[in-house]
């Protein structure tokens, strides 16, 4: 109940009060000492009584109850007999700007924000809903939410025509002529709202960006000039960009803060190079980037699944070609492969027969890796690849290794070919808990060690295959590549025809 009349005074209902009130003084002060304290009050009902001091009822403090509704007190007023009358419970008129409402009220509708409005909402235990006549500023409502979590604050804001709650979570301004700053200027005032979507209105870039910033938890839906002749709606999801032009890496990045839902972008061709496309793939890391490379002589797309350097024309479905009228085994070197570390779908790789190559070191970069193929690279340590769990494919053929222990951390290894090696030690192998094929010609291991690893994975992998001739090195890898499951899979990816798999030779 809202008190906002005047309090007029009431002399009779006082001079009853006051004789009733000394009445109870004298006869406390002078009754005798075996009268119980009971019979004092427990219940004093002082509605517009016109009380303006309470210093009289601190002493009561046998009461349980207190009405002192109607009378113009304040809070201090309150706090005084709260303490002195911890188990009572008062009511009274709250004062909020010019009017009074009821201590026990559920509801209140404020006509403006008060600068103690947080302080006296303390006041009511019962409130559930404050509606207010204007929208508060975005600090004091956030304040006002986070004191008072279980109550509900309510005001309706005005926009280019129309009303709407605060707790607005989508706005639909398409048929409407939104100016940005006026929008800005109230959207403080929808602290609830997620999305806004606007109509064909095209807007500078910049004040879209600007607003983008200010609100980075509102899902704009509006059309964006991303480039001199491009305008994309914001709500897209995949772009190509192949037969168009960036002339500005970092002003193209900057924009693309305006597409939350975009998950796929192709700039093959598109112009930035590989440092620019890594920034924004680092600074978007939610939108998979693709872009044209350079593998030696070869071009690729970022997203090719399966590269050889036995492929020299074109890989399958447009993922890359040779450009070059000229090749070399011998000319290629490790650092050349480095750039396939943009290549984040890779996963069969085939750069055997590199004698050059140095070290595979490149291979960190590509630990979702499950073909490999590094046969004839005069290699003599391949510790990185102790980083690559997910192989089951893997040539390591024609190589100067006498340690194989990281394949320890490669459980996954179904295939292997560790022929024409230096090795020293056939422990590894035991360790592979689903190897289904093993070639060890003329691996270094002797007759003996040969004899007893083939024992037993036989009896551990009993569907094993196992080659380990000490006088057939199989240079052609016929029976290793015939029915092989894995070479036809690699093959497959690597756009190249896959030999030695009929009864004829290849």
């Amino acid at each position: 109940m809202m008190h906002s009349k005047p309090i007029c005074k009431r002399l009779s209902k006082l001079f009853l009060f006051a004789l009733c009130f000394g009445a109870l003084c004298i006869f406390t002060a002078c009754a005798p000492g075996d009268v119980p304290a009971a019979q004092a009050p427990t219940t004093l009902d002082l509605r517009d009584a016109g009380l303006t001091d309470v210093s009289d009822l601190l002493t009561q403090t046998q009461l349980v109850s207190l009405d002192l509704r109607g009378n113009a007190l304040f809070a201090a007023d309150f706090d005084a007999l709260r303490a002195a009358l911890p188990d009572c419970d008062i009511l009274w008129s709250v004062p909020l700007g010019d009017a009074r409402f009821d201590s026990n009220a559920t509801t209140l509708s404020l006509d403006a924000v008060t600068d103690d409005l947080e302080a006296m909402l303390a006041y009511f235990p019962a409130l559930s809903t404050v509606r207010l006549s204007s929208a508060p500023d975005s600090a004091t409502a956030a304040a006002l939410r986070a004191r008072y979590s279980a109550v509900q604050f309510l005001w309706d804001v005005e926009l280019f025509g129309l009303t709407y709650p605060e707790s607005t979570q989508a706005l639909d301004l398409s048929a409407a002529q939104v100016d940005l700053s006026a929008l800005k200027s109230k959207l403080d005032q929808l602290p609830a709202l997620k999305q806004i979507t606007f109509g064909d209105e095209a807007y500078p870039l910049q004040d879209q960006l600007a607003l983008a910033k200010a609100y980075p938890s509102i899902d704009f839906i509006w059309n964006v000039q991303l480039l001199e002749d491009l305008s994309v709606r914001s709500d897209i999801t995949e772009l190509d960009l192949q037969k168009y032009k960036v002339p500005d890496a970092a002003a193209f990045s900057d924009a693309l803060v305006l597409f939350p839902n975009l998950t796929l972008l192709d700039m093959c061709g598109a112009g930035p190079d590989d440092d620019e496309m890594a920034a924004m793939r680092a600074r978007y890391p939610a939108i998979k980037f693709v872009w044209y490379t350079r593998v030696s002589n070869w071009i690729i797309r970022t997203d090719i699944k399966g590269f050889s350097t036995g492929n020299r024309r074109k890989f399958p479905d447009g993922y890359g070609w040779y450009a070059s009228s000229k090749f070399s085994y011998t000319s290629i070197r490790s650092s050349d492969f480095e750039n396939l570390k943009y290549c984040t779908d890779l996963i069969a790789l085939d750069v055997g027969h590199c004698t050059s190559i140095g070290d595979v070191e490149f291979l960190k970069h590509h630990p979702q890796l499950i073909y490999l193929d590094i046969a004839l690279c005069d290699l003599t340590d391949i510790s990185v690849l102790a980083d690559l769990r997910e192989l089951i494919y893997l040539n390591i053929m024609y190589n100067y290794l006498t340690d194989v222990t990281p394949l320890k951390n490669c459980p996954k290894l179904r295939f292997v070919n560790a022929s024409n090696n230096n090795l020293t030690s056939a422990d590894t192998f035991l360790e592979l808990p689903v190897l289904e094929r093993l070639w060890l010609n003329c691996s270094g291991l002797s007759d003996k060690q040969l004899a007893a690893l083939t024992e037993k994975l036989t009896q551990q992998l009993p569907d094993i295959t196992i080659k380990a001739s000490q006088r057939n090195p199989e240079y052609a890898m016929s029976y290793w590549r015939k029915g092989n499951e894995g070479y036809l899979t690699v093959q497959a990816l690597y756009g190249l025809r896959a030999q030695h798999q009929g009864t004829k030779k290849d």
